[in-house]
């Protein structure tokens, strides 16, 4: 399955994401409801951590997901972090910020999944001072 979602740790703090091949945007709306269906069974924050270093492409109508996204954006959607985003990728969050804020909040990007928890770790540890 190109876009598939698992929980990264036991306290379910951080959900993991993982994109392969070639995603459709169907897929895109399926991760999407299947991330905030997950979400919205627990009743703290939740960070994501999109794995994409293994997709060949992108809708060019992902602004619709994003649009949709937001309306649905639960209130403990945390950090978001994108490991292997592509400039496409990051040409599609700077629209996000502006189309989609409040699922773009709060984006980072990482080279590795180790780097992607690290930076989740610093920032709620910020946040927490």
């Amino acid at each position: 399955m190109p876009g598939r979602i698992e929980w990264d740790n036991e306290e379910k703090t951080i959900l993991l994401t993982t994109y392969e091949g070639n995603m459709l945007l169907e897929e895109y709306y399926r991760v999407t409801d299947e991330t905030f269906e997950a979400l919205s069974h627990v009743p703290h924050t939740v960070h994501t951590i999109m794995l994409r270093q293994n997709v060949r492409s992108v809708p060019a109508t992902m602004s619709k997901v994003l649009q949709y996204a937001n309306k649905k954006t639960p209130p403990n959607l945390g950090i978001n972090v994108i490991v292997g985003a592509t400039t496409s990728t990051k040409m599609i969050v700077k629209i996000g910020r502006v189309i989609a804020p409040k699922l773009a909040k709060e984006v980072y990007f990482a080279n590795s999944l180790e780097e992607a928890r690290q930076i989740i770790q610093e920032k709620t540890a910020e946040s927490t001072k």
